[in-house]
């Protein structure tokens, strides 16, 4: 917990560039825990590499100055014999040292170098790709690489990400932390005997979690997720032509779409774009501003069960374009209903404030009647086996 202080001012230095602060309150972090050392491997893609240099100076400096009233000849051979018999004998809620101690020797992993060389090799990705997008990101992905090579990782050892969480789109710590409290099951037995079950399914319905996040907050995932449309609307969609996608989300829609030579723009209550290519206007949900008939094609694709206002987007939809193509799931009874609504909530991350205006084929073409619009094509395809995806072509009737 006294890290977690000095790890947001270092934010919030970094955010204004100034170095010498995020040095100084990154090296007294150091001073409280080591493990804070790691995060320096953000600062050159957000500082540049001079002041990241410059900020590691700092940082050293202040840790070094912070730790000399301690100092003795013996100081530094006693820390390091401490870190050795820390990495040998301390286990307590590391899933993946407890999985590898099972696929591996367990002398490789306890005490060995097989979990320090893959922390190092995860790190060195991470910075390589300089796989975040906000500072805030990058220091809890290194958190998050630190235990998650860890032996160790008490409940409190979890406090970091929780203090980051809030600052980016990413929950699951919040899991994390929940799924750690049944670990002090440990101490109601004699001997202590960790409760192994509970590590692992807990550290796999985290990975599950995990998962389901990065396919929405990432660009591979985004992209992942979006290629499993765009065969089905590249038939539908005119190249050439103007072409208006309402609800854009994450982008990666519009994206592939625009590198298949379609003219995208794109519309969103709200600017989620990951990709710096896809600049969505934002609008309040309820008008577009554009003229009528200024698309060819607009597109509503798994947009209209996330509003509440449904008949009033489909209607600006078909002022603004020649025809309008929706993709929505549809169900065919209560129980593909439920799943509809819980793999939706699940994927999207959405839940108390989804609202859930799902509807069946007769529902949606009920409605697309209602408004003076006309079915001019209808594609039924099967997603994950069970669900049921209907696109339909629409035109004023």
């Amino acid at each position: 917990a006294f890290v977690v202080p000095f790890l947001l001012i270092a934010l919030l230095a970094v955010h204004r560039s100034a170095w010498v602060a995020a040095g100084l309150a990154l090296g007294l972090a150091m001073a409280v825990k080591l493990w804070p050392l790691l995060l320096l491997g953000v600062f050159p893609a957000i500082l540049g590499w001079r002041r990241a240099l410059a900020a590691a100076g700092v940082a050293i400096a202040v840790f070094t100055v912070a730790w000399l009233p301690w100092y003795t000849p013996d100081l530094v051979p006693h820390v390091l014999e401490s870190l050795r018999l820390y990495a040998a004998h301390f286990e307590f809620f590391g899933g993946l040292y407890e999985a590898l101690k099972v696929l591996l020797p367990e002398a490789w992993v306890k005490g060995g170098s097989v979990m320090p060389l893959l922390m190092v090799l995860a790190l060195s990705a991470l910075f390589l790709k300089r796989a975040w997008r906000t500072p805030e990101e990058g220091f809890l992905w290194v958190v998050a690489i630190y235990l998650g090579f860890s032996s160790t990782v008490h409940p409190w050892y979890i406090v970091p990400l929780l203090a980051l969480a809030p600052f980016t789109p990413y929950r699951w710590p919040y899991w994390y932390a929940a799924l750690a409290v049944p670990t002090y099951l440990t101490y109601t037995v004699l001997p202590w005997e960790q409760p192994y079950g509970w590590v692992g399914a807990a550290y796999v319905f985290l990975l599950l979690v995990l998962a389901l996040e990065l396919m929405v907050h990432t660009r591979a995932g985004a992209l992942f997720r979006a290629r499993l449309k765009t065969p089905r609307l590249l038939p539908l969609v005119p190249a050439g032509a103007p072409v208006l996608d309402i609800g854009t989300g994450n982008g990666a829609l519009a994206r592939l779409l625009q590198e298949e030579g379609r003219d995208m723009t794109t519309v969103d209550v709200i600017d989620k774009s990951l990709f710096p290519e896809v600049h969505p206007t934002v609008i309040d949900g309820r008008g577009l501003p554009f003229q009528y008939g200024s698309f060819r094609c607009v597109l509503l694709i798994t947009v209209l069960h996330h509003t509440r206002s449904q008949e009033q987007l489909l209607r600006e939809a078909a002022r603004v374009g020649e025809e309008v193509v929706v993709m929505e799931d549809v169900y065919t009874n209560p129980v593909q209903r439920l799943l509809t609504y819980v793999f939706d909530s699940l994927i999207n991350l959405e839940f108390l404030d989804h609202p859930r205006t799902n509807r069946d084929e007769a529902g949606w073409e009920h409605c697309f009647t209602e408004l003076g619009l006309r079915v001019a094509r209808k594609d039924v395809a099967r997603t994950l086996l069970v669900f049921r995806q209907v696109t339909y072509t629409l035109r004023s009737a």
